[in-house]
């Protein structure tokens, strides 16, 4: 089971951790080009989990995570996949198993195959916005936290 709470929980240790920095939840969509990072999860619940996030803040997390100051599109690409696989690992293991994790993808804008059901946390860190969304693929039921 897939609780709001869970993934509010997840995200934010993954930021404090990861990054060492907080983020807050609540927020608006963002209305610039954007980036997600994606993993799917296969099993007795499928469907995938994206963060999406402005390029801009994927190149900050690649500089922070990386501890450098001149990263390259692979290292954003990296980070951001990385940060999707930490949020979908903790996720994944709340699921009746077994399950199987895949490598993150990165993709500009919004997208991804499994839409079908999405619910979609807002948060707000270093003033940009960030999504963190799960799409469950049809056929497959989650319940969903207040």
């Amino acid at each position: 089971m897939i609780e709001k709470e869970n993934i509010l929980d997840f995200t934010q240790t993954v930021w404090t951790t990861v990054l060492g920095t907080e983020v807050e939840p609540g927020g608006a969509p963002s209305q610039a080009p954007t980036m997600q990072g994606i993993v799917r999860i296969s099993g007795s619940w499928e469907g995938e989990i994206a963060i999406e996030c402005s390029p801009a803040f994927a190149r900050w997390a690649a500089a922070t995570m990386f501890d450098a100051s001149d990263t390259s599109q692979d290292d954003v690409r990296d980070a951001l996949g990385e940060l999707a696989n930490m949020v979908g690992g903790n996720i994944k293991a709340l699921l009746p198993g077994p399950s199987h994790l895949s490598p993150p993808r990165v993709q500009a804008g919004q997208g991804g195959e499994a839409d079908e059901a999405v619910t979609v946390l807002r948060f707000t860190c270093r003033g940009e916005p960030i999504a963190v969304k799960v799409r469950e693929r049809p056929g497959t039921e989650m319940e969903r936290g207040a």
